[in-house]
């Protein structure tokens, strides 16, 4: 299936007329149309703007996963967070950054975090010194 063939479907599964879908996406009717016919290929801003609307863009660009965002979503399991952990995953990089007396972008250290998260599978007193060399290296 195409690009233009999941469009299609994805409008008729809302009800709507290639007119509404247009108007929903903010695309010209004579744009829409011919990506619903193949004729031509959404760009970069069409599929935001479809994304935007909740058409998944996994599922409109390759036809895998659910269509709808919401979907998608729904699926997707949260897992608990574990508090000791991330307690020293936090206390970990904020010490580590302060002993090499070292700073991080925010997004940078969010992520540190989360990686160094990931990897403690068991919260022991080894752990904070191996956490430590880590965020060393990698401040």
């Amino acid at each position: 299936m195409t690009i233009g063939e999941r469009l299609k479907v994805f409008r008729e599964a809302k009800q709507l007329r290639q007119q509404d879908a247009s108007s929903l996406f903010g695309v010209k009717p004579s744009s829409y149309q011919k990506y619903e016919m193949n004729i031509s290929a959404p760009g970069a801003e069409a599929i935001e703007r479809f994304v935007r609307a909740g058409i998944n863009a996994n599922w409109l660009l390759t036809g895998e996963g659910p269509m709808l965002l919401a979907e998608l979503q729904a699926e997707t399991p949260t897992a608990p967070v574990e508090t000791a952990r991330l307690q020293l995953a936090l206390e970990a990089v904020e010490e580590g950054l302060a002993a090499t007396s070292r700073t991080m972008r925010p997004d940078k250290k969010a992520e540190l975090i989360l990686v160094i998260y990931d990897l403690l599978d068991d919260v022991d007193a080894t752990s904070k010194g191996k956490i430590l060399r880590l965020v060393k290296l990698a401040a």
